[in-house]
Order: C-alpha cells, then structure tokens, then sequence
C-alpha cells in the first residue's frame, strides 16, 4: 500500500479517473481543485493510493487556513492568504474513494488509517478533518481513525436516485410533498426557471445576497459565482442555478453541482416575502431539479446534509424537510484531528 501526493495533476487524466469511480463527485475533480485555487486562494492536493502499482483509490485535500474565510474577500486578503495557508494550514480532506472494489474489501483498515493520518500530518496542518463520501458506503476505515486519535461528528445525508421513469420516482415522494406541490402550482402560483447565461446570474445574485443579508448570513463574493459560471459548465461538468417565480417576483433559489452523473445542492434560500407567506418555493424547486437531472441523465441527487441525531427544532425542520423526497439515508461523518502543539510527524 503507497500514497502518493501531488500539488497538481492532469486535469484530463486525473478527472478521468474521478469518473471510473461511481462515488467520484465534482469535489474530487481537478476542475474544481483550480476553480478554489483560483478565488478562495486554497491549495488543493491530490492523492492516490496504489495497491502492487495499481491505483485503487483517490482522495483529495484543500488546504485552507486558519480564519480563512475572515481574511476571504478583504483588500489584503489575495496577498495574507497564500502565506497563512503554507504556513497555518487547516486541511480538509474528501474521503478516498476506491477504483477497486475487491481492494477496498481486503484493504487493512488500520494500516489505511495510519498512512492516511501520516499523509496528512506531512503537510503539517494545525488541524486536519477528513469527509466520508456518502455515495461510497461508510468509510472503510473510520473506526480505525477513532482509534489513532480523530474525533467523530455524525453527519447524514439522504441521496435520491434519478434512475428510471420519472413516475416511479415521483411515487417514493412522500404525500406531504403532493400536497405542497399542488398549493405551490394551483393557489400560490409559483413556477421554476433555469438561468441561461451571465446576466441572469448577475440578477440572481443581488436578491440571493440581500435575502442572505435579511438572515444575517454572509455570502461570498460575485466573482466566486462568476469563476464558477464559466468554468465548471464545461468539462462534463455542471454548475446552474435555478429561480423559483411568483409572476416575476423571484422568491426562492436553489443551486447544484454536478459531475459524473452526480448533483450536490448548494445555495438553498427563500425570499423575505416568500417565507413571511408560507410559499412552497423549496418544494418546486427541488421537484423541478429532480426532472431536470433526470433528463439530463444524472444518476444521484445529494441533498448535501442532515444532523444524524437533531438536538433542535431547525435540524429537526431541515431533516424532516429532505427526508420526505424518497432519498436513501446515507451516513457521511467528519472525522478531525487537532495537529496544534504536537509533532507534526507520525511514525
């Protein structure tokens, strides 16, 4: 067993190799890894891991740092954050997704750990989290990594799958779902429209950031919407956002992702207005999304996270929410390890 690290791959055969997995998702693109690089100022990594010389599995690590998204977007911040990264870094790792099933079922699990925490602390970070990919089972090897020290926080997800006709998916929506569906288009009005090009983002992204401000919410900055826009709609990859309307008062808006046959949403907000009148906005748009990817021909839809246990009523409102579109509940705990003070080197 061998990992390798590389700060920048080819991004044709490095992505190549992302799809040949089914669990390979945008975040593990190289595309995406140069599209952080670019207006979050991170540094990606990219790993293998070979088995006698064959690759089995890929993972991939984003290096931010320490209060990055506090010097994110400020006059200095393209100048700090290059230097804070190499210096104070704070990595995030998406989980090793595997090539080679048979491997992944023989692997050692304790000896993965350990080598992936050694990975890990060569780059000497303050503080190291690594993603379990929902999509790729539970993690082979969590377990292990509790034992050399990394903590776990319970996280879920529920994933829909867009395969076979639209009917038969629309039958594992649960009937709280219709009847909201029925309110939305029949009493309310309410209909869903894709955006087509740069303007309309432009558009968007005012009202986004004005009902993100009403929330007290931070957003990020337009240009991180507009490197997105022109670079992750290419490639085989897909970044659209879509507008719920009222007439033409746009009162809600969800965004997705999407590579290899995979959509993770992203974005999800509704109108000052829409909430005060109780508009079924969310419910349109995600059953608006689920036929658009669907005819695209993707495969899974993530609806990018639930608390496994909800301790209040807002994550108990939003598992409720997600739960009731007929998705699979999939596990995708964050394990972290605090490097702070300690030998930055592991035996």
């Amino acid at each position: 067993m061998e990992i390798a690290i590389r700060q920048s791959v080819d991004r044709d055969e490095w992505d190549g190799l992302v799809s040949s997995s089914a669990a390979g998702n945008i975040f593990y693109t190289a595309l995406w890894g140069e599209v952080r690089r670019k207006f979050f100022r991170s540094s990606p990594y990219y790993l293998t891991l070979k088995d006698d010389g064959k690759v089995a599995a890929l993972a991939v690590i984003e290096a931010m740092a320490l209060g990055h998204s506090r010097l994110y977007g400020k006059p200095l911040g393209s100048i700090l954050l290059p230097l804070a990264v190499k210096r104070m870094p704070v990595l995030r790792m998406r989980d090793w997704v595997f090539i080679d099933n048979d491997i992944k079922m023989a692997i050692d699990r304790g000896e993965l750990a350990a080598r992936t925490e050694k990975a890990l602390a060569g780059l000497r970070p303050i503080e190291a989290r690594v993603y379990q990919n929902a999509l790729d089972g539970a993690s082979v090897y969590g377990d292990a990594l509790v034992e050399r020290g990394f903590e776990r926080d319970e996280w879920a997800t529920f994933v829909v799958s867009l395969e076979g006709e639209t009917k038969k998916i629309e039958e594992r929506f649960r009937s709280s779902v219709r009847k909201a569906l029925r309110k939305a288009g029949d009493e309310q009005g309410l209909a869903v429209e894709r955006i087509s090009d740069l303007d309309g983002l432009k558009e968007y992204y005012s009202l986004f950031r004005s009902w993100r401000s009403a929330m007290r919410l931070w957003s990020t900055p337009f240009d991180e919407w507009r490197v997105m826009w022109n670079e992750l709609r290419q490639y085989g990859s897909s970044f659209e956002i879509f507008v719920a309307k009222q007439g033409e008062k746009a009162v809600g808006g969800l965004g997705i992702w999407a590579y290899n046959g995979i959509m993770n949403e992203f974005g999800s907000v509704r109108s000052p207005y829409a909430a005060q009148k109780n508009l079924y906005a969310g419910d349109i748009l995600k059953r608006e999304i689920i036929k658009w990817g669907r005819g695209q021909g993707f495969r899974f839809y993530d609806l990018e996270g639930v608390s496994n246990d909800p301790k209040n009523g807002k994550d108990a409102a939003i598992r409720q929410f997600k739960e009731k579109w007929g998705g699979q509940f999939k596990r995708c705990d964050v394990f972290r390890k605090s490097f702070a003070g300690k030998k930055r080197a592991v035996r």
